[in-house]
C-alpha cells in the first residue's frame, strides 16, 4: 500500500512543479483592444506590471488566441485567458488579475474601394501597354466590391490572365493577399 501512495504523491508533486509560479506580476485586462497581427498576445489585451522587466516581456508575448479575420472581433473571457496562460507553463493563480472579466479584441482592417481597384487596373494597363489614360476604358465583367484586408498598406497586384490581347481587350485579375477579382 505504501508504494502506491508514494507514487501518487511524487506524481502530484511533479505536476505542480511543471506549472511555474511567478512573483510580483499583475495583469490588468482591457475591455477593448485592437490588434494588427495574426495572433492575440497577452500584451495586446492587458497592461502588465512586474519588477522583473525580462519576465514582463515574456508574459506580454504569451499567445492567447488566433486573431479574428480583419475587421472582425473576438471576445475572450478571463477563464479562457487564464487557461491559455496555464497551458504555456505559468500558474495563473500566481498572477494578480485586475480589470475586465472579458475583453473584445478587434483585428484592424482597411477597405479598398472599387474605384481604387479600377485605378490599379488602369495604372497596370498604362504601364504595360504605354497607351495614354484617355484611351483606356475599364469594363469589369463582374461587379467590383470593396475588399477588406489586414491593416497596413496593402499592395494591389494586377496580372493579365492571358498574354494575347484580343481586339484591344486585356483580361486581367486583380488580387491582394488571398482575395482577387477578374476584370
Amino acid at each position: 500500500m505504501y508504494p502506491k501512495i508514494s507514487i501518487i504523491i511524487l506524481t502530484s508533486m511533479f505536476l505542480i512543479s511543471s506549472i511555474g509560479a511567478i512573483e510580483n506580476v499583475s495583469v490588468t485586462i482591457s475591455e477593448n483592444s485592437y490588434i494588427t497581427g495574426n495572433n492575440i498576445y497577452l500584451g495586446d489585451i492587458a497592461y502588465i506590471e512586474s519588477s522583473n522587466e525580462k519576465l514582463k516581456k515574456e508574459i506580454e508575448k504569451l499567445v492567447i488566441s488566433p486573431a479574428a479575420e480583419p475587421g472582425m472581433t473576438v471576445s475572450l473571457h478571463i477563464g479562457y485567458i487564464k487557461s491559455r496562460i496555464r497551458s504555456q507553463g505559468i500558474d495563473p493563480n500566481s498572477i494578480v488579475w485586475k480589470g475586465a472579466d472579458s475583453t473584445k479584441v478587434q483585428t484592424k482592417s482597411i477597405t479598398i474601394s472599387a474605384p481604387e481597384i479600377v485605378s490599379s487596373a488602369t495604372s497596370f494597363i498604362i504601364n504595360t501597354t504605354k497607351v495614354p489614360k484617355e484611351q483606356i476604358k475599364i469594363e469589369p465583367i463582374v461587379d467590383i466590391k470593396p475588399i477588406t484586408l489586414p491593416y497596413g498598406k496593402p499592395e494591389i497586384k494586377v496580372e493579365p490572365i492571358t498574354n494575347t490581347p484580343t481586339k484591344g481587350i486585356i483580361p486581367t485579375q486583380i488580387y491582394s493577399i488571398n482575395r482577387w477579382q477578374r476584370m
